[in-house]
C-alpha cells in the first residue's frame, strides 16, 4: 500500500473560478471548498525574516510586511483573480491576479492548509454503551512502537478511553507513560496522586466505599483534561471502576433537559484547611456550533445558587437517573499492572465498594493539547513512511 495514497485526495475534481476566489471540490473533504482570493494571497506570501530560526515559524497566514519590501497586504481590487487553472501533471493551482502577478500553489500544500484551518474536530467521536467492545493494548508495544502508540491514540480519541495491560509494577512508571502519550498536567495534588485504601481516609478515594459518577477536580475553574490511572494492586474483592460516556447520555436526554443543563450555572466547591476552590460550570457545555465540549458533574461538590429554577432540579435528577442506567455504564475490574486513560471532560467515572485495604492505584493528569500534538505528528509521519 502506498503510504502517500491519501494525498491523491488533494487533487481537485473540479474548479470554478470566481473574481473573489476559486471553488474546488476536494475528494478527501467530499465537499466544495471556496478559497477566497485574499486567503490565497496570504498563502502565496513568503517571509524569509525568520528563516534561520525555524522553517515552519511562519507557516500560517502572514500579515507582516515581507522582508524590507513595501508589499501591500490590504484587501483591495488587486486581490481579485483574473484567471486560474489546474496543472494536473505538476500538481499545482496556477493563479493570475488582476494586477498581473502570477503564483503557483502546490495542491498538496493547499490541501494541508485547508485541513489545518477546518474548525471541525479532525477525528470522529464514537458514543459507546455497556456492551461496546474496547480494544486492549499491550503496554510494552505502545511504549516502543509508534504504530501501536498511534493505534492507541486513535482509539482514545474515538471513545474517550483506552486500556493497557502489562505495565511494570512501579509507582513511578506512570510518568513514563504520561510523557509517551502527552505531558503531565500538574495540579494541587502534585504531578501524581496515590489512592490507597486506609482506615484513616482523608478523601473518598481512600475509603472502601462506593464513589458515585463524577469528573475529577470539577471544583476548579479549569479541571484537568485527561486522567491516567495505573493499578498496582486491585482490591481483594470488589472495587470495579465504572465509566459512562456523556455522548451516549446526551442522546437519551430530552431536548429541554439538555437546554437546562447547558444554560444553568452551578457552583462546585472544595473547601478545607489547605484549599478553597470554586468552579462555576454548566453540567453540559457545547460550543457555538452545538458540538459537545464537556460534562461537569460531582454531586458531592455541587452547590446550587438560590436562584436556580425548579425546572433545573427536575432536569438534573433525570440526568442522574440516565447516567446510572446499567446499559450506559461499563463496570470493569482492572487487573494489577493495567492502565486506563480517559477524557476527564467526556467520561464520567466512579467506583464500586470493595473489601480489604491493600488496593493501590496511582494516577496523574495529562494535557489534551500535548496529546493531540503527539497524535498529529504520528499521523503526519504515517503519510510519509509506515510508523514502526
Amino acid at each position: 500500500m502506498n503510504p502517500r495514497a491519501d494525498l491523491q485526495g488533494s487533487r481537485p475534481s473540479s474548479l470554478v473560478v470566481l473574481e473573489s476566489g476559486v471553488e474546488v471540490l476536494l475528494p478527501a473533504i467530499a465537499k466544495p471548498v471556496l478559497i477566497p482570493s485574499f486567503w490565497l494571497k496570504l498563502a502565496a506570501s513568503k517571509d524569509s525574516t525568520y528563516a534561520n530560526i525555524s522553517a515552519e515559524w511562519t507557516d500560517g497566514s502572514n500579515f507582516q510586511r515581507f522582508g524590507n519590501s513595501e508589499s501591500d497586504i490590504s484587501v483591495c481590487d488587486s486581490d481579485m483573480i483574473q484567471t486560474a487553472s489546474l496543472n494536473e501533471l505538476a500538481g499545482t493551482l496556477e493563479v493570475v491576479w488582476r494586477n498581473g502577478l502570477h503564483h503557483e500553489f502546490s495542491l498538496e500544500e493547499l490541501h494541508e492548509r485547508i485541513l489545518r484551518s477546518e474548525v471541525a474536530l479532525p477525528y470522529a467521536r464514537v458514543p459507546w454503551h455497556s456492551h461496546t467492545q474496547f480494544p486492549e493494548f499491550d503496554y510494552g508495544n505502545v511504549m516502543t512502537s509508534r504504530a501501536s502508540l498511534l493505534e492507541l491514540l486513535d482509539s482514545f480519541l474515538q471513545y474517550g478511553m483506552a486500556f493497557l495491560n502489562g505495565a511494570p509494577r512501579d509507582e513511578s512508571e506512570i510518568l513514563n507513560a504520561a510523557t509517551r502519550f502527552s505531558a503531565v498536567q500538574p495540579t494541587h495534588l502534585g504531578e501524581t496522586f496515590r489512592l490507597r485504601g486506609t482506615a484513616n481516609a482523608s478523601n473518598l478515594g481512600e475509603t472502601a466505599d462506593a464513589i458515585s459518577l463524577h469528573i475529577d477536580l470539577v471544583y476548579k475553574q479549569h479541571p484537568p483534561d485527561i486522567q491516567l490511572l495505573h493499578v498496582l494492586k486491585p482490591a481483594d474483592e470488589g472495587g470495579e471502576n465504572v465509566f459512562v460516556d456523556a455522548l451516549q447520555v446526551i442522546e437519551q436526554l430530552e431536548k429541554e433537559d439538555v437546554r437546562l443543563l447547558r444554560t444553568t450555572p452551578v457552583v462546585f466547591m472544595a473547601k478545607s484547611g489547605t484549599v478553597d476552590f470554586r468552579g462555576v460550570h454548566t453540567i453540559l457545555a457545547f460550543d457555538d456550533s452545538t458540538r459537545f465540549q464537556s460534562v461537569r458533574h460531582n454531586e458531592h461538590k455541587m452547590v446550587l445558587p438560590v436562584e436556580t429554577p425548579i425546572e433545573f432540579y427536575r432536569a438534573f435528577l433525570r440526568f442522574r437517573d440516565i447516567i446510572e442506567r446499567q446499559e450506559n455504564s461499563l463496570s470493569i475490574r482492572l487487573p494489577a499492572d493495567s492502565m486506563v486513560i480517559f477524557d476527564n471532560a467526556r467520561i464520567l467515572h466512579g467506583r464500586r465498594s470493595f473489601k480489604g485495604v491493600d488496593r493501590d492505584v496511582v494516577g496523574c493528569f495529562l494535557s489534551e493539547d500535548d496529546l493531540l500534538s503527539k497524535w498529529r505528528l504520528l499521523k503526519r509521519a504515517a503519510t510519509v513512511s509506515p510508523p514502526g
